[in-house]
């Protein structure tokens, strides 16, 4: 006779139809389970493409960023620059060339909060921009080769008028336009242990008096190579190999320098024996040449090492010398 058991109904069933309840149940449990595995799978998987898309695109963006941090930065123009040189009245430049309407900062000026009014009042006689002019400058007399700690010169330095204060391009700076050349008679000593110092004679010094000044670019065409062009209203050097530049923007590897306007490695490393860095690839390559294998490089920073191994018979004359030679090249 079969046996029989009860399940929540009251009703009888035979054990093995109750085995395959279970089989039916878990059968069940595993397809939702698995849908379910499936369905997050799916949304795992897009999201990775999701992510990979965005980090490409960071890439990207990044490259052509590093590769001219100041591309889409421009500072402001030469003829903005000069007018506001001849002002140093913080009233007046708030007045002429700067939009209050609409900040860029949610940090209220102590200029423009009306509460400060007399606080701006009181300070902007003592807060004014120090233009480019002739100032009081010290000047030093002792020269700049003169090491003997018991000599002492008399005057040791005195205040002549040189160019100073601040320019609005960065590049630019204060620079005389017109100066004039004195000539100072200094009375050198020396101090000999005794109450009075030893008297050297008289030293005739040139110093220069700057009579007029200007903000000026503190580079010229003549600073520029030959990859580069002046340009004149932003006093700097521009690159005009800008297809080399564009290319250079999409290898994650490389970055366009401005400064020799070629594409360089971002990372440089050091190579092993046998091994050369290679600007091409950014990486460590074998040497294959057999006259170079005596020959490997060192990179640390800007600047390429490269080590020599040469042999030599021993002599009186070299003896202590060593068997590598290393000369050095720019990155």
């Amino acid at each position: 006779m079969k046996r029989l058991i009860r399940n929540k109904r009251n009703i009888y069933v035979p054990s093995w139809n109750r085995i395959a309840l279970v089989c039916l149940f878990s059968l069940q449990i595993i397809k939702t389970v698995s849908t379910q595995s499936t369905k997050e799978n799916i949304i795992l998987e897009e999201d990775v493409r999701q992510i990979r898309a965005l980090e490409t695109q960071e890439a990207q963006t990044d490259s052509a960023f590093d590769s001219c941090p100041m591309c889409n930065l421009s500072e402001m123009p030469m003829d903005l620059a000069e007018k506001i040189n001849e002002i140093s009245d913080v009233d007046i430049f708030i007045q002429d060339f700067v939009d209050t309407t609409n900040s860029l900062s949610n940090v209220s000026s102590t200029f423009t909060h009306p509460a400060n009014r007399k606080r701006r009042a009181a300070a902007s006689n003592q807060l004014r921009q120090a233009t480019c002019q002739p100032v009081d400058t010290v000047i030093s007399l002792i020269p700049k080769d003169e090491r003997d700690p018991t000599i002492y010169y008399f005057p040791s330095c005195v205040i002549v008028k040189q160019c100073g204060g601040c320019c609005a391009h960065s590049g630019t700076s204060c620079t005389p336009t017109d100066e004039t050349e004195k000539q100072i008679t200094v009375k050198k000593t020396k101090f000999v242990n005794e109450p009075k110092l030893a008297n050297l004679g008289d030293v005739t010094m040139t110093i220069k008096e700057h009579n007029k000044c200007k903000c000026l670019c503190k580079k010229s065409a003549s600073d520029c190579n030959g990859l580069q062009r002046f340009i004149r209203s932003q006093c700097r050097c521009e690159c005009t190999n800008s297809k080399e530049a564009d290319q250079c923007a999409q290898n994650p590897k490389k970055l366009f320098d401005s400064n020799s306007c070629a594409c360089v490695c971002r990372d440089t490393k050091y190579c092993d024996h046998g091994l050369r860095f290679d600007q091409e690839t950014c990486l460590c390559q074998p040497i294959t040449d057999t006259t170079d294998e005596d020959e490997y490089s060192l990179q640390f920073g800007e600047h390429s090492y490269s080590v020599i191994n040469e042999t030599f018979e021993a002599t009186d004359d070299n003896k202590y010398e060593t068997d590598e030679s290393i000369t050095t090249t720019s990155a």
